[in-house]
């Protein structure tokens, strides 16, 4: 095979569509950095990063994985029923969203000395979740719809939207509540925005309360949870750790390291973003042209993002004094670790695609625990070990027991 030939260009195009589109979200944080970082004490960044970790945490939880729900039944169904599924997921999202903010408030003294995180705005993060996961169960009906004009101006309206309404309420005053407030207000703009784009293709299409589809649809998700937080309770857990043994100032320093690898896990996503609607439509429909399309972005992948993980430490050690006041060394001791842990995550992640398409629920279940009390037990050996930069070392050994842990589950399944 030529290394320019028309298929590997085409995929090329694909990707980097993708990689711009998902990285225009990550604009948010790297954006905020030297706007928060320059407006708040290191403390008060700390509340920021853990807000955005448990915000991570709640979404697949609050609107337990409709998104992956969507994905896996779009082509088995036509586009009103798809429709349908997303005004089901709306009501369901509601309905866990409601019980969610219902046990948070006896509860709200523990958690926040667990979770270090002030009880009075813990509804935050769950409002932030609900919105975010309703948010990208429409960005999903986008992408397999091949709708890119839709899915890049979405994601352009998200970014232009929270930053103007975070520097807003930093004027008026409100300190690191600022981005969480810009946040949710942003989202539920751009999920209103987004359900009315879904909306104007279907106006003739009659919702029916169906109490055995929004069931069958549930149990979809729920099945789907664990892998939704396998990606997201391994930084969570990270942060924890570091806030609870360390304080908020060294979750700051590790938030900062977090936010540069977080260009690797752009790549990553724009990958994964490209692969899954041909993946699921060559598994699903016996599709041979978007098979061929998939083993070229798989080899792809294996080349491009090691390198870009490369690429990312180096260039951030240069950069990390213009972006930022903070102390180089704090964050810089995390910076290579952390980058090796995103770039083999992302090997993990990427297997999760052929097993969700397939279904193998009891598969991926299985596995996304495993690589979550891998991670928990690691951490805290190696924190014990080594100090505040075991965080990483622990998380980087996580996936990398992990991963061919699910490769051989892949190929037995």
């Amino acid at each position: 095979m030529e290394l320019f030939d028309n298929k590997i260009l085409s995929a090329l195009k694909r990707i980097l569509f993708y990689t711009i589109s998902v990285g225009v979200e990550a604009i948010i944080a790297a954006a905020l950095l030297p706007i928060l970082s320059r407006s708040l004490s290191p403390e008060e960044y700390g509340f920021w990063i853990i807000f955005t970790a448990l915000l991570s945490f709640s979404r697949p939880v609050v609107s337990l994985m409709m998104e992956d729900a969507i994905r896996l039944n779009y082509f088995k169904s036509s586009q009103n029923e798809i429709y349908l599924r997303l005004v089901e997921s709306v009501i369901i999202t509601l309905f866990v969203l409601s019980i969610s903010l219902l046990l948070i408030y006896p509860l709200s003294q523990s958690l926040e000395l667990f979770l270090k995180f002030p009880a009075e705005y813990l509804w935050t993060f769950v409002v932030a979740g609900s919105l975010h996961g309703l948010y990208y169960s429409i960005l999903s009906i986008a992408q397999f719809r091949g709708d890119q004009k839709f899915f890049f101006c979405q994601q352009v309206f998200q970014v232009f939207t929270t930053l103007l309404l975070t520097v807003l309420f930093l004027d008026a005053g409100l300190s690191w509540r600022s981005a969480v407030y810009g946040r949710i207000l942003a989202l539920f703009i751009c999920g209103v925005c987004g359900f009315a784009w879904v909306k104007r293709n279907h106006k003739d299409v009659k919702f029916i309360f169906k109490s055995h589809s929004i069931l069958k649809l549930s149990r979809e998700g729920l099945f789907l949870i664990p892998t939704g937080l396998a990606i997201v309770i391994v930084p969570l857990t990270d942060r924890l750790v570091l806030a609870n043994w360390f304080g908020h100032e060294e979750t700051g320093y590790f938030g900062i390291a977090a936010l540069f690898c977080s260009l690797i896990t752009i790549a990553i996503r724009g990958f994964i973003t490209t692969i899954q609607p041909l993946l699921f439509r060559s598994i699903q429909t016996d599709s041979e042209k978007s098979e061929g399309t998939v083993q070229i972005i798989d080899k792809l992948f294996l080349i491009i993002i090691p390198l870009i993980s490369i690429v990312v430490v180096l260039v951030s050690q240069w950069i990390i004094p213009f972006l930022t006041s903070y102390p180089k060394s704090e964050i810089s001791k995390y910076l290579g670790i952390l980058a090796a842990a995103t770039c083999v995550g992302g090997f993990y992640q990427h297997r999760y695609n052929p097993l969700h398409a397939n279904g193998e629920f009891r598969t991926l279940v299985l596995s996304s625990i495993g690589v979550i009390v891998l991670n928990l037990v690691l951490t805290i050996t190696f924190v014990q070990l080594l100090g505040e930069v075991g965080v990483a070392y622990g998380t980087l050994c996580a996936y990398l027991l992990a991963f061919p842990i699910l490769l051989i589950c892949q190929r037995m399944s």
